[in-house]
C-alpha cells in the first residue's frame, strides 16, 4: 500500500502568517496512493473550506505535530480545522494524533452516520478531550487503538449508543491512559413502553479477539473483565486488583495471556481461575511470585509457559507434571534449587529454558540428581546469572 504525506506549511504575508499551503493538496494526489497523512495541522491559518481531496483516500491520518504548545485559541482552531477535514463517507481507517481541542467536532461526535464504514480508528496524544466519540455504534469497526488521552477518566454508555455496541470489534488497545479509572463492560437498555419499561444489560465486545492494556495504572473494567482470545496486561496494576469476573460471550475462551508488572501473585491467582483454556501464558516482573500459581494445573491444554524477571521465584511444584501437553517451559531460575520429580511426566516437553540459572541448579542438571529427570527433553538452555562487581 502506498502512503502519501502532505506537510502543512504557513504562508507569510506582510510579516504575518495568515494562510497556508493546504490548497496545494490537490496536486499531491498521484492517483495510486490509498492512504494519506497530513502533518503539521497546527500551521493551518485563515479561512478554510472543506477539503474535498480527502474523498480520494481510504485511509487518512491527521497529525498536529506541536501538541505540547496549547493556547485557548488553539483549542477552538483545532476543532474548526477538524470539522473542515471531514473525510468521505466510505473511509475505512482514520487516525487522529496530537489534536488540541477540548472536544471533538460535529462529524466525530456523529461518527456513526458520518463515517459508517470505518474499520479502524486510532486516537493518540489528545490531551484535552474528556469524552470519546460514540465509537460503539460503528457497525463495521474491527480495530480500536486509543493512547495518551490523559483527560479521559471514564468510558460508559455515551460511547456505546443504543444497542449492540462494538458488535464487530476484534482488537482493542488502550495504552498510556494515565487517568482512566473505569471502563464499563455493559450498557443498560430500556425495553417496553411507558410504565412497563424494563431494563436489560447489553454486553459489549461480543467478538473481541485481542485485548491489550498498557500503562493504564488506574483502569478497571466494571462490572466484569471482557472476554477475548488473546490478552496482554502491562504496567496496569488496578486491572487485576479489581477483577471480579469475566463477562461476555462464552465462546471467547482466552488462549493466550501475558501479564507484565500488573499486580501481585494473589491477583494473578484469582484471575487465572477463569482461564482454564490457556495455550500460552507469560508472567513477567511479578516481584512476589515464589512458585507457579496453582490454577495453572487446571490448564490441561497449556503448550507454553514463561516466568521471566520474577526474581523471587524459587519453587516448581510437584503438580507441574499434570500439565501434560506442555511443550516449552521458560523459568526464572536464579533462586530455583531443584526440579520437581514430576517433570519426567512431561513427555511432550521439547524445550526447557532455565534463565539466570544458579550454579547449584546447573550442577544438578548436568551431573547431579536432576540429570535423569530431564533426559527426555530435546533442548535444554541454562544461561547463567551475570555476576556483578561490588563497588
Amino acid at each position: 500500500m502506498q502512503v502519501g504525506t502532505f506537510s502543512v506549511k504557513p504562508i507569510e504575508e506582510g510579516g504575518i502568517f495568515c494562510s497556508s499551503n493546504i490548497p496545494l493538496l490537490y496536486k499531491h494526489y498521484d492517483g495510486q496512493s490509498s492512504s494519506l497523512v497530513i502533518k503539521n495541522l497546527e500551521n493551518l491559518k485563515g479561512s478554510l473550506g472543506e477539503v474535498q481531496e480527502l474523498a480520494k483516500y481510504q485511509q487518512v491520518r491527521l497529525v498536529w505535530s506541536r501538541s505540547n504548545f496549547i493556547e485557548d485559541s488553539s483549542m477552538a482552531e483545532d476543532k474548526a480545522v477538524l470539522q473542515k477535514l471531514r473525510p468521505h463517507h466510505d473511509l475505512e481507517t482514520i487516525e487522529i494524533e496530537g489534536y488540541r481541542g477540548d472536544e471533538f467536532c460535529y462529524w466525530m461526535m456523529n461518527i456513526n452516520s458520518s463515517l459508517p464504514n470505518l474499520v479502524t480508528v486510532k486516537l493518540s496524544n489528545i490531551a484535552n478531550c474528556q469524552c470519546l466519540p460514540p465509537l460503539g455504534q460503528l457497525a463495521n469497526l474491527e480495530v480500536l487503538r486509543i493512547s495518551d488521552m490523559p483527560s479521559v477518566r471514564k468510558v460508559d454508555g455515551h460511547v456505546y449508543g443504543t444497542e449492540k455496541p462494538f458488535r464487530k470489534l476484534r482488537e482493542l488497545e488502550l495504552s498510556t491512559m494515565k487517568n482512566l479509572e473505569e471502563w464499563s463492560t455493559t450498557t443498560l437498555l430500556l425495553t417496553g413502553h411507558n410504565d412497563h419499561q424494563l431494563s436489560r444489560s447489553e454486553e459489549v465486545f461480543p467478538n473481541l479477539q485481542v485485548l491489550l492494556i498498557a500503562n493504564c495504572p488506574r483502569m478497571r473494567f466494571v462490572p466484569g473483565f471482557p472476554r477475548s482470545r488473546e490478552c496482554t496486561l502491562e504496567k496496569s496494576c488496578s486491572i487485576l486488583l479489581s477483577f471480579e469476573q469475566f463477562i461476555g460471550s462464552s465462546n471467547l475462551a482466552l488462549i493466550a495471556l501475558k501479564i507484565n508488572d500488573s499486580g501481585s501473585s494473589s491477583d494473578i491467582v484469582k484471575f487465572l481461575q477463569g482461564c482454564v483454556n490457556l495455550l500460552y501464558l507469560t508472567i513477567y516482573s511479578c516481584i512476589d511470585l515464589i512458585t507457579l500459581p496453582e490454577p495453572i494445573k487446571n490448564c490441561h491444554c497449556l503448550r507454553k509457559l514463561e516466568i521471566t524477571n520474577c526474581w523471587n521465584f524459587s519453587v516448581l511444584p510437584e503438580w507441574l507434571g499434570e500439565v501434560t501437553f506442555l511443550q516449552k517451559l521458560d523459568i526464572q531460575a536464579s533462586k530455583l534449587e531443584y526440579l520437581p520429580q514430576s517433570i519426567q511426566r512431561l513427555t511432550a516437553l521439547e524445550r526447557l529454558v532455565l534463565n539466570k540459572c544458579n550454579y547449584k541448579l546447573r550442577e544438578r542438571c548436568t551431573s547431579g540428581e536432576d540429570k535423569e529427570k530431564i533426559k527426555h527433553i530435546k533442548t535444554i538452555d541454562m544461561n547463567e546469572v551475570t555476576p556483578t562487581l561490588d563497588r
